[in-house]
């Protein structure tokens, strides 16, 4: 499967979303039982670590695997890449929370593009070798939610609009090597949740249960849909429409009550709990339902994988996978070994998945899990 996109803190929901002029396809338009039935990834448990090297996994925010098997997470806590090898083993660190050259302020996800570590942060991308050596930054000017890669320079990502009456967005391509925009389509202005306490200010989106667009790319070719719709398309470069599909009757799934409050007692500023009235803001405004799906990958026989999502459901990871047309083939219901709880999204590649998760004594580990696939 293909990359995709870490958690986003801060800012903004997408409500809906327009599509530009270019000449439509005829949407494929699937019911909610896939064409081949369920499929079983058959997951068997190759190791799990919860310590590498000096560092102990407590807040891993993202995974990324590289061609030669290697993985790389981001370890909150600590505010390092961590690297090891495909069988556990710890090689290196690198990176620091700072404002100086190679430093980040906060980050919480992270691309693998060619030979770069590449790491959006606030305003600013920054670009390290995978040794960890820094290379450099490029200031876009503004904040830097970069929503998937397209190479090693250019990016998909959401421009907020000037004009606040016309209350549309764009959805582009940026490449920082020129700062050149490319529109692909537009969008309805971004919203998002707020609380407030003592002149302090939290914006908050996060996919799951703020609507966002979600995307990813595969040969030049950008798939994307804003989640509070069951609704995928798929453009070339230039933005030119080439398949959409969707799944009809598909319910969305209830976030509890319990569930809303947990969400953001666990969210820190500043290294503290957010104060009590900031969250009592946050739950009472948080959506009843989460949105349909937070994750799309393309695999290399162009099966498209939508992650669907549960956010009271840690045991179990909700895979829908349809054909490079569009059509719904196949369902799968991950169920992760008894006891174990997902802490971050599943991340796979290839007959590889690798997930962060909690044992039933609270400790966290992170798990290599070797699965199988379909193939059409």
């Amino acid at each position: 499967m293909a990359k995709h996109v870490g958690l986003i803190l801060i800012f903004t929901v997408i409500a809906s979303v327009f599509f530009n002029a270019a000449i439509l396809k005829a949407e494929v338009k699937n019911e909610d039982t896939p064409l081949k039935g369920n499929w079983d990834f058959k997951l068997q448990k190759l190791w799990e670590v919860d310590s590498v090297g000096d560092y102990v996994l407590t807040e891993i925010s993202d995974i990324q695997v590289d061609g030669d098997g290697r993985i790389y997470i981001l370890e909150r806590k600590h505010n390092k890449f961590l690297v090891l090898d495909p069988n556990g083993k710890f090689l290196y660190a690198f990176g620091n929370q700072g404002e100086g050259p190679g430093e980040y302020k906060m980050a919480y996800s992270f691309f693998l593009e060619g030979q770069y570590v590449i790491v959006p942060d606030q305003q600013k991308v920054h670009y390290f070798k995978k040794d960890g050596t820094y290379v450099k930054s490029y200031n876009l000017g503004g904040m830097a939610f970069l929503r998937t890669p397209i190479d090693e320079f250019r990016f998909l990502k959401v421009q907020e609009s000037e004009d606040e009456k016309k209350n549309l967005d764009t959805l582009e391509i940026v490449d920082l090597n020129t700062m050149k925009h490319t529109p692909i389509a537009e969008i309805t202005a971004e919203k998002e949740l707020t609380a407030s306490s003592g002149g302090m200010i939290l914006k908050f989106k996060d996919g799951i249960t703020t609507p966002i667009v979600i995307a990813a790319e595969k040969d030049n070719e950008i798939y994307f849909g804003k989640n509070d719709r069951y609704f995928i398309k798929k453009v070339d470069i230039n933005g030119k429409e080439l398949l959409s599909f969707s799944i009809s009757g598909r319910e969305q799934k209830k976030i509890p009550q319990h569930i809303k409050r947990e969400r953001f007692e666990n969210v820190r500023l500043n290294n503290e709990k957010m104060p009590k009235e900031m969250v009592d803001q946050m739950v009472k405004n948080m959506p009843d339902y989460c949105t349909y799906f937070s994750q799309i990958d393309i695999d290399k026989n162009g099966l498209i994988y939508i992650h669907i999502n549960d956010i009271a459901n840690k045991n179990v990871q909700e895979i829908d996978i349809f054909s490079p047309a569009g059509k719904y083939l196949y369902h799968s219901d991950i169920q992760l070994p008894e006891g174990f709880k997902r802490v971050t999204p599943l991340f796979s590649k290839g007959n590889n998945l690798i997930v962060f998760v909690e044992d039933e004594e609270g400790e966290q580990k992170l798990v290599k899990f070797q699965i199988e696939t379909p193939t059409n």
